[in-house]
């Protein structure tokens, strides 16, 4: 059962240097005001696929995808992403291709 690191991602705050933006469409994306980069998944998204990873190594030939396997995490993942408010997700968050991230002035 992996659902716990779903709802880990989902709890996780952002670190110190980041805010949540909206751009002219209403998307959420994440701006680090000390390095001025901008991005559309959450800063810690990759901690917490590295974690699932590592979490689905070790427990290989265990995870049978039914409930509370693969399946249930994929489910929790997409309420993770739709903390945008999107519908349809890609890996970034939003459905069909990627648009640029907007200026932060």
């Amino acid at each position: 059962n992996m659902l716990w690191i779903a709802a880990d991602a989902l709890k996780a705050p952002l670190p110190v240097s980041w805010t949540a933006q909206k751009d002219g469409d209403g998307r959420t994306y994440f701006h680090n005001h000390l390095t001025n980069q901008s991005r559309w998944e959450h800063p810690l998204d990759p901690h917490f696929r590295k974690l699932r990873d590592k979490y689905r190594q070790s427990n290989a030939g265990l995870d049978s995808g039914g409930v509370g396997g693969r399946s249930s995490l994929v489910l929790a993942g997409h309420a993770i992403r739709e903390r945008s408010g999107s519908g349809s997700v890609n890996s970034c968050g939003y459905g069909g291709s990627t648009p640029p991230l907007p200026a932060v002035t």
